[in-house]
């Protein structure tokens, strides 16, 4: 029984077209994972504001003072002809973005969310001393833009959880990266980034005397919104999950069906083995098969993720990736099984194998969860088996109509996708008459 499984493994494994099938799905992968990665942050128009000064602080209480603002997009590109509304006051940015406003030091810094006007139409953007924009995660660059005054030195530090306000001795700034020093009121500087850091901290310093003359922090919105390696790892994954079912159907077509309408399974009854071990040997040799290829396919995906995210790849995230894939396999491979002993004829059994996996892929499921909100109707699906599995254990994971996965409703659901249509295949094959 067991040299039975191994050989049906070995002959079904090592098909070019298997492993043709399991390169490209994990490449197409690989290929979504970058440009999600590349991508993230820049999805949605973001507008930003950055103030900075002519000349170096402080001023004295009763003069006035230029403050001069940049307004651009989320990749750095200035704004001109667009009406920027400060409080009282609607300035005008000239053709490469910028702004300058004649202030008292006492008056109001709007900060946050600022009104401005541009083509007619009016949009937010948010006004601070700083911004990192034209962010890539792929290869963790930005542009980091500041509002400076001229002469300081400038430093740099991004940081897993919101800062404290940098102070103005020397050690605050001993761990930042330098920049370089400021030369004009706005200060733009390519920054290499971690995409796991979303915040950063800035400090100017007195080049003579060496202490911070101001400081400040923002979050990095491209970077806080952006997926981590867990939802990169499953959100690839997935194209795996939801294309690769088709080869379960041809795995039991040559493993099994096409051998059989051939007479070839009818020839080996006529050795000393039974319908159920020929029946056995073809379908866990098939499950094996599947199991190893999600293996493959959910080490390959982790290994490549992990470089493009700059992040230690997370093993455990790898081996729950694989399991989901290869139980969400398994169900479809126990269900063309079902229909390969029903359906006798290769066309027909090729026919409703393929209706099968579009009826499935529609996700009509996953529609009747959302409108009649009954989540328990996605274990009718078994392309869902994946996302329930990943939501499950990485609950962070979303990807479908469905609400958290319930463990034991989930194992129910598994074993009966798996136990049902493959127990029915067997009754029904041992009752069939040798053609």
């Amino acid at each position: 029984m067991t040299s039975g499984v191994l050989y049906d493994f070995k002959r079904s494994f090592f098909r070019p077209s298997l492993i043709v099938l399991i390169v490209l799905f994990v490449a197409g992968g690989i290929g979504l994972a970058y440009l999600e990665i590349s991508t993230a942050g820049l999805s949605s128009p973001q507008y930003y504001i950055i103030y900075g000064y002519e000349r170096e602080m402080p001023y004295s209480a009763s003069s006035n003072e230029t403050m001069v603002g940049y307004l651009v997009n989320q990749y750095g590109q200035g704004m001109g002809g667009a009406k920027v509304y400060l409080e009282s006051v609607a300035l005008t940015t000239n053709a490469t973005g910028y702004f300058t406003w004649e202030r008292t030091p006492a008056s109001f810094i709007p900060m946050g969310p600022v009104t401005f006007n541009y083509n007619g139409m009016n949009f937010t953007a948010q006004a601070n001393f700083m911004a990192i924009v034209n962010v890539n995660l792929a290869s963790h660059s930005g542009i980091l833009i500041l509002g400076a005054q001229p002469g300081l030195s400038i430093y740099l530090e991004q940081m897993k959880t919101y800062p404290n306000y940098v102070t103005n001795s020397k050690s605050s700034y001993e761990n930042m990266t330098y920049l370089g020093v400021a030369t004009s009121a706005i200060f733009r500087h390519a920054v290499d980034l971690n995409s796991t850091l979303p915040y950063a901290s800035y400090a100017e310093v007195n080049t003579t005397t060496g202490l911070v003359v101001t400081g400040g922090s923002s979050s990095i919105p491209a970077l806080m919104t952006q997926t981590n390696y867990s939802n990169e790892l499953f959100t690839s994954g997935a194209l795996f999950a939801e294309f690769f079912p088709i080869m379960t159907f041809y795995l039991v077509y040559a493993m099994f069906v096409s051998p059989r309408s051939a007479g070839a399974l009818e020839f080996l009854l006529a050795r000393p083995v039974t319908k159920a071990g020929i029946f056995a040997s073809r379908y866990l040799g098939g499950a094996l098969t599947l199991i190893i290829s999600a293996i493959v396919a959910a080490l390959a995906l982790g290994l490549t993720i992990s470089p493009l995210l700059r992040e230690a790849p997370d093993y455990t995230d790898v081996g729950i990736l694989a399991i989901a894939l290869a139980v969400e396999l398994i169900t479809f491979y126990s269900l063309s099984f079902l229909v390969g002993v029903l359906v006798r004829r290769n066309g027909a059994y090729l026919g409703v194998s393929l209706a099968l996996f579009v009826f499935f892929f529609m996700g009509i499921f996953g529609l009747i969860t959302v409108l009649e909100n009954a989540p328990y109707l996605y274990y009718l699906n078994p392309m869902g088996i994946y996302d329930m599995i990943a939501n499950y254990a990485r609950p962070s994971f979303y990807f479908g109509p469905m609400a958290a996965a319930n463990l034991a409703e989930l194992v129910v659901a598994v074993a009966a996708w798996i136990v049902l249509p493959s127990a029915v295949a067997l009754f029904s094959y041992e009752r069939q008459r040798v053609a």
